[in-house]
């Protein structure tokens, strides 16, 4: 078992190495033109939320659902399964770099935001919670 464990630990070393050594890609467009678009795109983006605001608060209406059910759940949801389906793609594109940071940066936030933060909350509603885990939970958050 603690074999073919460091035989993939390996194996994952390895390709890890060899993507980051293979670094022939160029720049497709030029500083000025990503800036362009970096605007563009944030300005599309803020049209967009704001019609994504005004569709949950019709939808909250229409289903009978509260607006905070459907922003909170639903949407973290649907924004993680997007994420995710990403990752996956940029690993089969072999690009382990982004696939980890995809992967690295969701559980960094569910560690150093959401955790605290719902502790702050039950102790808001009087729930009587703290940081202390036992050590199984200690493995799983990291």
């Amino acid at each position: 078992m603690a074999a073919a464990m460091a035989e993939a630990s390996l194996s994952l070393s390895r390709a890890a190495s060899l993507v980051m050594l293979n670094d022939s890609e160029e720049a497709v467009i030029g500083f000025w033109i990503g800036i362009v678009w970096l605007v563009g795109m944030n300005a599309i983006i803020a049209l967009l939320s704001e019609y994504v605001v005004q569709t949950i608060e019709d939808a909250s209406n229409s289903w009978g659902l509260s607006v905070s059910f459907i922003s909170i759940i639903l949407i973290a949801i649907v924004e993680n399964a997007a994420e995710h389906i990403g990752a996956v793609i940029f690993a089969f594109k072999n690009k382990l770099d982004i696939t980890l940071g995809v992967a690295l940066g969701s559980a960094t936030q569910i560690s150093m935001f959401v955790v605290p933060m719902c502790v702050i909350v039950g102790w808001i509603l009087g729930i009587k919670m703290d940081l202390k885990f036992n050590p199984w939970r200690h493995v799983l958050l990291l």
